[in-house]
């Protein structure tokens, strides 16, 4: 019986927030047990001291699995990795899983193989009876990186939208880790045991509203459309533009009221972004409203904002400048984030959008996303055009059965996620996996890339075979890549990011 439990050389807290968002067991090494028998993979992100060094090569021989993280220790002596700075990376890997990342933004300095994409960046080897794996680049480390910047987002229905959103494009970094932990596994015939991402099997959707600058009749066109539905969603409040009738928002049953600030604005400075905040919750507490969520005008996450944040008890926050198209993770400011996907019916008009290719674009994201298992998020402002796209999207929402949260909802649920603690091990003999916890929390076990198995974490026995199969659909041998932008787009890109800048409300 082997324990499927990751070990860590250095469980710091950038690499706490990876491992609880991918939802799995970890634990920093104890080199007091035996390596074996006590960890499926061990993740070296720390210089290992000499007098480890035998063990990790005795837990090899015996049949582990090592991930190294950002430096390669000696183990790949056969290839030259040279360190460099990289904005993009593009997929050139052919292994299944793996397809469907088409690139990675870094904006870091990484160490790797000649001047090859992301097969430059990851090798997978076999030593003795254990397998490593490399990446040339500390993933926790990236993922907790701050910055923003004008990005074009692939389109295959018409011009790319675009929309500045965080530098690092968190969700695919996180998906390639997450693809590593399974290969290595799954090359040494382990399964790959983790915490669904949703409460229920079907993915979670949900609907976030930007208020700004809106008027009754606009807010009252979208609430009878998700009442038609019986969609939840989620209303982040431009307070100064309804304080004359902040009460009207009582008037929307089942729905959730969040802040968006007192004012549409942002700032550089501490002072001025938590008065904002601080005045946009005094006006909701008065017109009677509790509020356990923000997301900031802009979408813009700043050092003002991650240090205005420590004065505040939100239970998540919501910046696509700080990740966007991934799963919640806990900032660095300790706040859930919950990411959504950044382009919004106003982004495509700018492209010159129809009404009918809107809902292409969004079906489009929607069934990438759905191929994957993964939530889908998206968000409207009521004073846009393309209101009816939407219409066919909750259609599709009810047609797929997915589980329908508000962002509070799914912050309680993430909550309790990150708080359920398991266990796993396996016996290869037999194809038995023991499985310890006493909550109901939703698990997914997986042999393979292409599907894996749902089973409640509560059941004391369980049969792989009689247990709900989901499947994984990756693109067929072929790469997908997004070309890099060219001179004149990037010009575009920037003029437009100028005239944004420009047009902001400030502080």
């Amino acid at each position: 019986m082997r324990d499927l439990c990751i070990g860590i050389l250095d469980l710091n807290t950038a690499w706490k927030v990876v491992l609880d968002q991918l939802g799995v067991w970890y634990e920093e090494v104890n080199f007091k047990k035996d390596l074996h028998s006590s960890y499926s993979v061990i993740i070296i992100n720390a210089v290992a001291l000499d007098k480890k060094s035998h063990l990790l090569k005795r837990y090899l021989s015996q049949g582990g699995n090592l991930i190294f993280s950002g430096q390669d220790y000696g183990y790949f002596p056969e290839i030259s990795f040279k360190w460099t700075y990289k904005k993009r990376v593009y997929n050139d890997l052919s292994l299944k899983g793996f397809q469907h990342i088409p690139y990675l933004d870094l904006h870091s300095r990484v160490k790797m193989a000649s001047n090859e994409g992301i097969k430059g960046l990851i090798r997978f080897k076999r030593i003795m009876n254990g397998n490593v794996a490399y990446l040339g680049f500390d993933p926790a480390e990236r993922i907790s990186a701050i910055g923003f910047v004008r990005k074009p987002f692939n389109s295959t229905i018409g011009a790319q939208p675009d929309e500045i959103v965080s530098k690092v494009s968190k969700g695919y970094v996180y998906e390639l880790f997450l693809q590593v932990l399974k290969e290595i596994h799954f090359r040494n015939e382990l399964p790959f045991v983790r915490k669904w991402t949703s409460p229920e099997e079907k993915p979670v959707f949900c609907f976030r509203i930007d208020s700004d600058y809106s008027d009754k009749s606009h807010i009252d066109k979208i609430y009878d459309l998700l009442d038609a539905f019986d969609i939840k969603a989620t209303w982040f409040l431009h307070v100064r533009a309804h304080e004359e009738w902040l009460t009207h928002f009582k008037t929307l049953n089942n729905q959730e009221i969040a802040l968006h600030g007192y004012r549409h604005g942002t700032s550089r400075s501490e002072k001025k972004v938590r008065e904002n905040i601080s005045l946009g919750l005094d006006q909701l507490s008065e017109s009677g409203f509790e509020v356990s969520g923000f997301c900031s005008p802009y979408g813009i996450y700043n050092e003002a904002l991650k240090k205005s944040l420590h004065n505040f008890d939100f239970k998540y926050t919501s910046e696509f400048t700080y990740a966007y198209d991934s799963l919640p993770l806990c900032s660095t400011d300790n706040t859930l984030q919950i990411p959504i996907h950044p382009i919004c019916t106003g982004s495509l008009i700018r492209r010159a959008y129809t009404i009918d290719e809107m809902y292409k674009y969004f079906k489009m994201v929607m069934d990438q996303k759905l191929s994957r298992h993964l939530p889908v998020i998206f968000y409207h402002h009521p004073l846009q055009p393309g209101l009816k796209v939407f219409e066919s999207i909750f259609q599709n929402v009810k047609k797929e059965g997915l589980t329908n949260l508000t962002f509070e909802e799914f912050a309680n649920f993430w909550e309790e996620r990150n708080k359920c603690t398991f266990k796993a091990s396996y016996d290869g003999a037999n194809g038995h996996l023991n499985h310890v916890t006493n909550q109901s929390q939703l698990f997914e076990i997986s042999f393979q890339h292409n599907s894996s198995q749902l089973l409640y974490g509560n059941k004391q026995a369980f049969n792989f075979a009689s247990e709900q199969s989901i499947q994984y659909h990756y693109p067929e041998n072929k790469k997908v890549t997004y070309p890099e932008p060219g001179l004149i787009k990037k010009l575009k890109l920037l003029k437009t990011s100028t005239f944004d800048y420009r047009n902001r409300e400030r502080l």
